[in-house]
């Protein structure tokens, strides 16, 4: 019996030192969180906009008091138990007999083969036809099946994984 030792399979799987692909998903995971603290730092201690304070503040209100106020009642309105839809209710109607193909990264990934099924039931949802092809976790199998895809001339083509750039 051999061992595989291939240094992507092994870090696929979560063993050996990570791959250039894992340190770039870490440090984007990391910007978004930054990203996202920062977001909800300002949207809950940055003061509202001039035109929506109150010209006058309260009497014997601080400026720090009216902060932590502000703050108070922002997390109690982000936090609130929300029971009615406050989003739109319309939008265009969907296209009919769309074809689209999803390309996968590796259809064993467990998040790239959920999208896929994701894509499948809203394709169905929307009566369109849909082709998962399987890039089996290879920048050459993504390539040929990217090239396959290409081929069919499909109304769109959504790329699950695979590198925009290492594709183009």
């Amino acid at each position: 019996m051999t061992r595989n030792t291939d240094s992507t399979r092994r870090t696929r799987r979560g063993r050996g030192k990570p791959g250039p692909d894992r340190w770039a998903n870490l440090i984007g995971c990391l910007a978004l969180l930054v990203a996202s603290a920062a977001f909800s730092f300002g949207a809950l201690f940055l003061p509202a906009p001039a035109a929506a304070q109150d010209a006058s503040p309260a009497a014997g209100a601080t400026p720090a008091g009216d902060i932590v106020a502000t703050a108070k009642e922002r997390v109690a309105k982000a936090t609130a138990h929300v029971t009615t839809w406050d989003g739109p209710t319309t939008g265009p109607a969907a296209q009919k007999e769309k074809t689209i193909v999803y390309v996968s990264t590796d259809q064993r990934n467990g998040g790239a083969a959920g999208v896929g099924k994701g894509v499948e039931e809203a394709a169905k949802a929307l009566g369109w036809k849909v082709t998962v092809m399987d890039g089996q976790g290879t920048v050459t199998g993504q390539s040929s099946v990217l090239s396959q895809a290409i081929a069919l001339k499909p109304d769109g083509i959504i790329l699950g994984g695979v590198d925009a750039t290492a594709m183009k």
